[in-house]
C-alpha cells in the first residue's frame, strides 16, 4: 500500500544516512573532539543511553501520543540534532546533542517498525520484517556506512555529517 511504501522508503533514507555517522565514530572523536578511546566510548555510551531513554519514555506514554505525529516531530529533530552534531567541538556538547540523537533515533525506528506491523495484513506481516531487517542491517550497512567513510574521506568527517543531515532533511 502507499502508507507502507512511504514508511519503508523513510525507514531506508534514515538507515543508509545514519550509518555513517555511527561507523566514523571513532574518526568523530579523533578528529572533531580531540578525544582517545576512552572519549569514544563516552560518545557511543551517550548515544545508547538517549537510546535507551528513548525507548522507556515511548513505552511509558503509550498510545497518549499520535505515534504517526512523533514520527514526524522525531524524523524532523533528527536532522537537526546531526547539524548541530557536525558543527561543534566541544565534547560535552556532542555528548548531549548524541543523547538526544539516540533519543530520536530510536523514537524512529520504532514508531516506524510499530505502524509497519499494525498496517500490514497478517499474512504479510513476516515478509515486511524481513524487508526491514533487510534494510536497516544489511542496506545501512553496506551502502551507508561505505558511502560515509568515502565522503568522509574525500572533505572531513564534521562535513561528511553535516551533508547526511542536509540529505535527511530533505
Amino acid at each position: 500500500t502507499r502508507d507502507v511504501r512511504a514508511l519503508m522508503l523513510m525507514v531506508t533514507v534514515y538507515a543508509i544516512l545514519n550509518a555513517p555517522v555511527l561507523a566514523l565514530m571513532p574518526v568523530v572523536a579523533r578528529e572533531m573532539f580531540s578525544l582517545g578511546a576512552g572519549g569514544y566510548g563516552l560518545l557511543l555510551s551517550f548515544l545508547g543511553i538517549g537510546g535507551l531513554c528513548g525507548a522507556l519514555g515511548l513505552a511509558a506514554v503509550g498510545n497518549r501520543i499520535s505515534r504517526t505525529r512523533l514520527l514526524t516531530v522525531v524524523s524532523m529533530l533528527w536532522p537537526a540534532l546531526l547539524l548541530a552534531f557536525s558543527l561543534t567541538s566541544v565534547p560535552w556538547v556532542g555528548y548531549a546533542l548524541l543523547f538526544a540523537i539516540g533519543i530520536v533515533m530510536i523514537l524512529n525506528g520504532a514508531i516506524a517498525n510499530g505502524l509497519l506491523q499494525g498496517i500490514v495484513p497478517d499474512a504479510l506481516r513476516g515478509r515486511i520484517m524481513a524487508a526491514y531487517g533487510l534494510v536497516v542491517v544489511g542496506l545501512a550497512q553496506v551502502v551507508g556506512a561505505f558511502t560515509g567513510g568515502v565522503v568522509a574521506h574525500l572533505v572531513g568527517v564534521a562535513s561528511a555529517i553535516f551533508v547526511t543531515a542536509l540529505l535527511m532533511a530533505a
